[in-house]
Parts: C-alpha cells; structure tokens; sequence
C-alpha cells in the first residue's frame, strides 16, 4: 500500500502496516479534477512537514465503475504514532473542539497548554 514508499519521521524506517485509511473523492471538486488533494500532499512533500501518504485507485462497486479516487491514510493516533513513534497512549487529536483520538488526561493538558 502506499508504495512502500512512507517511512517513520523519528525512525527513518518503512511504515508498512495500517489499521485504517480512507478512501477519498476529492471533496467538492469530485466532480472536476479528482486529483487536488493528492497533487497538494505532492508539491509540499519535500517540505519539513508530515503530508499523508495517498495512492491513487480505480474503483469499482459490484461491477459498476465509480471513478478515480486515491487511498489515503487516516489522520489518528495510529497515524502519528507510526510517524513520530510517540506512542498512542501520548496522541490527542481534536477536532471541532471535540476529542476525536487520544483520553480526556491528554485533552485538558492541552486545555492547559492553550490557556
């Protein structure tokens, strides 16, 4: 998946197994280019940042063919623990202002941190 190509920022080795991903359509331009999101994580991938491994695929539901898409990895504790092997016990992500990964110990220390 992936290539074989993404590899752990702290360890500098290949990240060869995933829990989850996510099949993306480009959001609200599937209906033009289908490729924004993935041509993006592309021209910023030699940046000093993380960017999410895609791949891009052909899918097809019971024989009927639904367009190109690109296999992306999901942004979760897995996810970063794979990449900055911090451990998942040490990962909170929060969304809309609400705790999507991580426990309610993780959230109020960054509570604190932002206040």
């Amino acid at each position: 998946m992936f290539s074989g190509n993404l590899t752990s920022e702290a360890t500098g080795k290949k990240i060869n197994k995933f829990n989850s991903f996510i099949l993306r359509n480009d959001g609200d331009f599937s209906d033009y280019s289908r490729f924004r999101d993935h041509l993006n994580q592309t021209i910023v991938s030699d940046r000093d940042f993380l960017t999410q491994g895609m791949e891009s695929c052909i899918v097809f539901i019971n024989g009927e063919f639904w367009g190109r898409y690109d296999i992306t990895e999901k942004i979760d504790d897995d996810f970063v623990d794979s990449h900055f092997d911090v451990g998942k016990n040490n990962v909170c992500i929060i969304k809309n202002e609400q705790l999507e990964d991580g426990n309610e110990e993780t959230l109020n220390e960054w509570l604190d941190l932002y206040s």
